[in-house]
């Protein structure tokens, strides 16, 4: 070998070397994922109080148990109407209400009233016994029916017809000498008598067609007067002899 050779190959020597101190750092680093890689997911610990990590909020409660709630809440308020209804029944027909009434018609409407009162017993024992939305709901259709304010009617017809019979009285004295005046009068004291039967047979639970039949019958009467006093005040009065 020359001596010109030896410096090539000691510049071809220190090239090999620095080439090799400079692709070890490379190497290792490629090696580094690959490491990473072979780590499992199972060696990562989770810790408590992370986002991906749901606290136990606990049971929100059984569905049967609000269902149950609801039915007592339904059920109270219908006891409640039904308590209502009851104190506006006995505050109607006993007491100051059926002021001005006979004896034997105020006696009428109380028994009419207690009636009411049983009729609404029989919904509290409904009620009571009530397991499903449709049983409650029957027993809040029937509560519907119940007015007690029926009684407000017919006691003022009872009142009214009261009056009107005293002026009914004093007619059939003025037509007793007058054959067709009188029959009036006597169609007048008919259509008074069947309004105070039908006012004594009414109920909370009467339905409206009932509660018309009062009042025409009523009005039946009054328009009968009526007619009979026109008639009468029509007649001509006899001048008295010179």
């Amino acid at each position: 070998m020359t001596s010109t050779s030896r410096p090539r190959a000691a510049r071809w020597a220190g090239a090999v070397l620095a080439a090799a101190l400079v692709a070890g750092p490379v190497a290792a680093a490629a090696a580094t994922p690959a490491s990473a890689a072979s780590v499992s997911t199972s060696d990562v610990a989770a810790k408590p109080g992370t986002k991906g990590s749901k606290p136990d909020k606990g049971s929100k409660g059984n569905k049967g148990d609000k269902g149950s709630k609801a039915k007592g809440n339904k059920t109270a308020q219908l006891q409640r109407k039904i308590d209502k209804l009851a104190r506006k029944i006995e505050r109607f027909t006993t007491g100051r209400s059926v002021r001005g009434l006979s004896d034997e018609q105020a006696a009428t409407v109380a028994a009419n009233g207690a009636d009411d009162l049983a009729y609404l017993e029989e919904l509290t024992a409904a009620l009571e016994s009530a397991e499903t939305h449709a049983d409650r709901k029957a027993v809040m259709k029937d509560l519907r029916g119940v007015k007690p304010s029926n009684y407000r009617l017919a006691i003022n017809t009872l009142r009214f017809g009261a009056r009107l019979q005293a002026v009914i009285d004093d007619l059939a004295e003025q037509t007793a000498d007058d054959p067709e005046l009188g029959a009036d009068v006597a169609e007048a004291q008919t259509q008074l008598d069947d309004a105070t039967a039908a006012a004594l047979a009414v109920h909370a639970t009467s339905p409206r067609s009932d509660l018309r039949a009062v009042r025409a019958q009523l009005n039946a009467a009054v328009r009968t007067v009526k007619a009979v006093r026109e008639a009468l005040a029509e007649e001509p009065v006899e001048e008295p002899a010179p």
